[in-house]
């Protein structure tokens, strides 16, 4: 059996009695033991040995042999470093069960130690959105405070039905029906400026995902109504 060209130079590598060989080659369990030669050229040229520290000596045409990690690049160990280096620097990542770090995009989270690009993990994992996992009914006759909320409260879907003509208001604050700061989120301040509803009608807006944000935290969520007819619905919703 014969080996061309072998690490860029090393040719007709002789493996097993080839005649003219300067070397055999053995193997145990598939490593090359012994050094192999070129069995066309005198002077024991063109050899490749292995070494005990796992690199292997390439001794070429000119007779003068040099050690070649083969777990390197261009006779070069790999660095296991972290940070910039130079260009076409072979690195390799340590391996670990370690598993990548999420949380906020700061090179705390990056962890090159262990060749993670955390702030990837931290950026893409902070910006899933959230699911509404919460209900709020709606039957009513008159302006409800519907929700407090602990954090800002994100609203997935909306659906709102009158059989009466109505005009609605979604809005935000504190107090009673949440008049002491009123911030409005749908239609207006005060119910006679929101959203009319026809006789029988409705209004609806529904996604997967949160698409409407309260402004600040621990604010009431409060459904106004200018008439006395009943408004019946509901609202998803995710305190978050």
């Amino acid at each position: 059996m014969k080996v061309f060209n072998l690490l860029g130079g090393v040719a007709l590598a002789c493996l097993f009695g080839c005649a003219g060989s300067t070397a055999q080659a053995g193997s145990i369990n598939g490593m090359l033991q012994s050094a192999i030669c070129d069995p066309y050229t005198n002077g024991g040229k063109n050899c490749i040995k292995p070494n005990a520290d796992g690199s292997i000596n390439v001794n070429g045409g000119g007779g003068v042999g040099s050690d070649v990690n083969i777990t390197g690049l261009n006779g070069s160990a790999p660095d296991t470093g972290s940070g910039a280096s130079s260009a076409q620097t072979l690195r390799t990542i340590p391996a670990t069960d370690t598993p990548i770090p999420v949380g906020a995009a700061t090179a705390a989270n990056q962890n090159t130690a262990n060749g993670y690009l955390g702030t990837i993990a931290g950026a893409v994992g902070s910006s899933q959105p959230a699911a509404c996992t919460g209900v709020i009914p709606i039957s009513q006759t008159s302006s409800t405070d519907l929700k407090t909320m602990t954090n800002k409260g994100q609203i997935c879907s909306i659906v709102l039905v009158a059989p009466d003509a109505e005009v609605v208001s979604l809005v935000q604050g504190t107090g009673t029906t949440c008049a002491t700061g009123i911030a409005a989120l749908i239609g207006g301040t005060t119910a006679a400026n929101g959203i009319s509803l026809a006789a029988n009608g409705g209004f609806t807006a529904t996604s997967s995902a949160p698409w409407l944000v309260m402004t600040s935290s621990a604010q009431h969520l409060c459904l106004l109504q200018s008439g006395s007819g009943r408004v019946a619905g509901v609202i998803t919703y995710v305190d978050k």
